[in-house]
C-alpha cells in the first residue's frame, strides 16, 4: 500500500499533463488510451486488487483516491470530444461525447449540428452522464446531404462571469465534419 499511496498522484499529475496538451491538439484517441489503461491499471484495478487481498482498504487510501479523481483546479474550463466519427448511413445516428474538465461549475453543454448545405446551427442540449462527460446524439437524416458538420460549446458559471469554449476552439467557423454515405 505505501507504494499505491505514493504512485496515485504521480498517475493524477501524468494525466492532467497529458491530457492538457493532448485535448489542445486533438489527440485524444491516444488520451482515451492512456486514460483506460494508465489510469484504470493504476488507480481502479492495483486498489481493486489491494482491496481483495486485505479484504479491507484503509480509510486513507479511500480518501486519496477521492482527491486524485477530483477536478484539477488550475485547469482553464475546456471542452472536447475523446472520439469522434467519420461517416453515417442515412438515417443512421452515433453518440457524441463531450469531457468538459476543470474546476468551474458546468453550467450547460450543447451540441451544434448542420448539413454542409445549411446556413444555420440547429443546437441539442448534451445529457450528463457522470464526471463531467456529457453527451448526444447526431443523426444524418437525408442520404442527398454528404456531408454534416457539427461542434459542441460548453458555458461555465463562474461567481463573476460566464464563459463558453467550443471543441474545436475556433467554432463555429471551423467544425468537425462526418459524411454521409
Amino acid at each position: 500500500m505505501p507504494l499505491w499511496v505514493k504512485l496515485a498522484p504521480r498517475v493524477r499529475e501524468a494525466i492532467l499533463d497529458f491530457q492538457e496538451i493532448a485535448s489542445t491538439r486533438n489527440d485524444l484517441g491516444t488520451l482515451a488510451s492512456l486514460h483506460n489503461k494508465y489510469e484504470r491499471l493504476a488507480l481502479f484495478r492495483l486498489r481493486a486488487s489491494l482491496k481483495e487481498f486485505l479484504g479491507e482498504l484503509p480509510r486513507n487510501i479511500e480518501l486519496l483516491l477521492e482527491e486524485v479523481r477530483s477536478p484539477d483546479a488550475r485547469a482553464l474550463p475546456r471542452v472536447f470530444i475523446p472520439t469522434r466519427p467519420t461517416f453515417l448511413r442515412p438515417g443512421g445516428r452515433v453518440h457524441i461525447y463531450a469531457v468538459a474538465p476543470g474546476p468551474a461549475n458546468v453550467g450547460g453543454v450543447a451540441l451544434f449540428v448542420r448539413t454542409s448545405s445549411g446556413e444555420g446551427w440547429n443546437e441539442t442540449p448534451m445529457k450528463l452522464v457522470g464526471r463531467r462527460t456529457f453527451v448526444a446524439d447526431l443523426q444524418a437524416q437525408e442520404a442527398d446531404q454528404p456531408l454534416l458538420n457539427y461542434f459542441v460549446r460548453a458555458t461555465w458559471e463562474g461567481p463573476q462571469h460566464t464563459t463558453q469554449t467550443t471543441a474545436p476552439l475556433e467554432a463555429p467557423e471551423r467544425f468537425y465534419t462526418v459524411t454521409v454515405l
